[in-house]
């Protein structure tokens, strides 16, 4: 499949003539793949893009470790990991397979992330806030990772009162992030 994937992206490359692209592995969780597997991803792609390709990962950041980092510095693989807000309201909705909360592994491979060699790789947060959390306290959460790019992303449940100014029929708008 990996092999598809690289000259899928190689024929849109040759077809629109690009100067670059970027990949971003997102969506489930991208660090379920062994490393050995990534690298070979990565190698993949690029040796058959025939032009610069940036690579990025958004992940969870539960299984945000030294090997994974040290496999995305030396391929200059960005990271922007999930986190929403305070350990009481990131745990809420995110939990590990044993039920339990992941704020503490998140927070961890943040730690990790923002160590030399490892912190130019990192991309920002994403948080998708829950309207029951405190804007503010998600804020400074969120700060305490340093001052990163963070775009955020609003949860609303079924029952959950939606956005204000937004119908079933109207999407929220969206909303200004930095």
């Amino acid at each position: 499949m990996v092999d598809a994937v690289a000259a899928r992206i190689a024929e849109h490359v040759r077809a629109h003539d690009l100067p670059s692209v970027e990949v971003i592995l997102h969506g489930g969780e991208p660090l379920l793949v062994r490393p050995e597997e990534i690298d070979k991803l990565v190698d993949t792609v690029r040796g058959a893009a025939g032009t610069d390709v940036l690579f990025t990962v958004q992940t969870n950041g539960t299984r945000l470790d030294r090997t994974y980092l040290e496999l995305f510095e030396r391929h200059q693989v960005g990271v922007g990991v999930s986190l929403d807000g305070s350990e009481q309201d990131h745990d809420r909705n995110r939990r590990t397979a044993d039920g339990r909360g992941s704020h503490h592994k998140v927070a961890a491979g943040l730690r990790l992330l923002a160590e030399p060699p490892f912190q130019h790789l990192f991309r920002g947060l994403l948080c998708t806030i829950d309207l029951r959390n405190d804007p503010l306290e998600t804020y400074q959460a969120l700060l305490a990772f340093g001052p990163r790019p963070s775009t955020c992303c609003f949860r609303t449940a079924p029952g959950q009162t939606p956005l204000p100014g937004s119908t079933a029929a109207t999407p929220p708008r969206p909303t200004p992030t930095g």
